[in-house]
């Protein structure tokens, strides 16, 4: 998959998260886009398992427990 389809089906999902309500009001959707995009990876994925020896599950939470806390609005 190309980097531009990557990003383009990145974009496209937190588009849809923006619509629905579900990101922070304040949020940046092309800023949270390019975030997933960079840390969703296979460049990251192959730099933290590959290279410093993470499994793909520690990989895989790391990177939902990330996202969550980038996605999830802060309670007031």
């Amino acid at each position: 998959m190309s980097l531009r389809t990557r990003l383009t089906g990145v974009t496209a999902f937190v588009a849809h998260l923006d619509e629905s309500g579900a990101l922070d009001p304040e949020a940046d959707p092309a800023h949270l886009a390019d975030a997933v995009w960079a840390l969703a990876g296979p460049q990251l994925y192959t730099q933290l398992t590959a290279g410093r020896g993470w499994s793909a599950d520690t990989y895989e939470k790391w990177l939902a427990d990330t996202l969550t806390a980038t996605f999830v609005p802060s309670p007031p």
